[in-house]
């Protein structure tokens, strides 16, 4: 699984690490950018025990690169529920990549049939249907 974009509490990366926390099956899960929320991620991963499977990369300039990231993932995942726009959709969905993504995220109607979606749930903790 793959995340790209700004490590931002807005951006809903926590309920991803704790997904992938829940799951029967251990995916790794690669997140690919910057921001504020990344020292507290980080330690998240590390708390519920799946630091080895979550890596962490820098941002990623390099078109043709980033492209390779969105095709080899077996899904580019956008978790998050205010998404504004969600260019990380548009661009996984031109690379070949697998998408899925919020059904309130605001790229979602544009494209619509290149992704699947998850239904918004709260914020926080295991229990949470989007953590589910």
């Amino acid at each position: 699984m793959l995340y790209v974009g700004r490590i931002a509490a807005a951006k809903s990366v926590e309920d991803l690490i704790r997904a992938a926390a829940l799951s029967d099956d251990p995916w790794p899960l690669r997140l690919i950018g910057v921001g504020p929320a990344k020292a507290r991620m980080v330690r998240l991963a590390t708390s519920l025990g799946i630091r080895d499977r979550v890596t962490f990369a820098p941002f990623v300039s390099d078109r043709g690169e980033l492209a390779r990231c969105f095709r080899e993932a077996s899904a580019v995942v956008l978790p998050g529920r205010w998404e504004t726009f969600g260019l990380a959709a548009y661009e996984a969905a031109a690379s070949g990549g697998s998408v899925v993504c919020c059904e309130t995220a605001g790229s979602r109607a544009s494209i619509d049939g290149l992704a699947q979606t998850f239904p918004e749930g709260p914020h926080g903790g295991p229990r949470s249907p989007g953590a589910r």
